[in-house]
């Protein structure tokens, strides 16, 4: 198995300064971040290309496989040895409304959508949830940051929505 190259956290920090330039300007923007490596081989930079239809591109140089995609380039972490934590989103609510984690510690987290279409966001872990009605997602994400984190709903879903919020607390 071959470690991932990027880091989310660097990946996500880049993309979103790229996304709000270029939402900003309509135009073509790019950016290039030196990520580091355990492996000698896949060290390098790692330019990522946002065009005007805010299509994302990453070009590797350095490494092995020379073009990813973002789905590609950051790649979903297993849920094996996860606590799960079930979350179920109604109108206008979350239940629980605070979730506490382990620094260090691997979530699976569930967003059950009982009532009305509602998702979750965490974007201080990069989680976003967006279930059908009636049905649920799930993510796993590691709590690797001590703090306290706000969630979310980020699916307008009619008046309450601004009052759908609800806290992570990483220990």
């Amino acid at each position: 198995m071959r470690t991932n190259i990027f880091s989310k956290g660097s990946l996500a920090a880049a993309l979103g300064s790229l996304l709000l330039i270029g939402a900003g300007c309509g135009a073509s923007t790019q950016t290039t971040i030196n990520v580091p490596s355990q492996e000698p081989d896949t060290q390098g930079d790692v330019k990522v290309n946002v065009n005007a239809d805010m299509k994302v591109n990453l070009e590797a140089q350095g490494v092995t496989d020379a073009r990813r995609t973002v789905d590609e380039a950051v790649q979903p972490i297993d849920d094996a040895g996860a606590r799960e934590v079930q979350v179920t989103a109604t109108n206008w609510t979350f239940e629980p409304k605070e979730i506490r984690a382990k620094a260090g510690e691997k979530i699976k987290l569930t967003l059950m959508n009982s009532d009305g279409t509602h998702g979750i966001a965490i974007p201080a872990f990069n989680v976003s949830l967006k279930p059908a009605p009636g049905t649920s997602d799930s993510t796993v994400f590691i709590a690797d940051k001590k703090g306290t984190y706000p969630f979310f709903c980020n699916v307008r879903c009619g008046e309450g929505h601004r009052e759908m919020k609800g806290t992570l607390i990483v220990e």
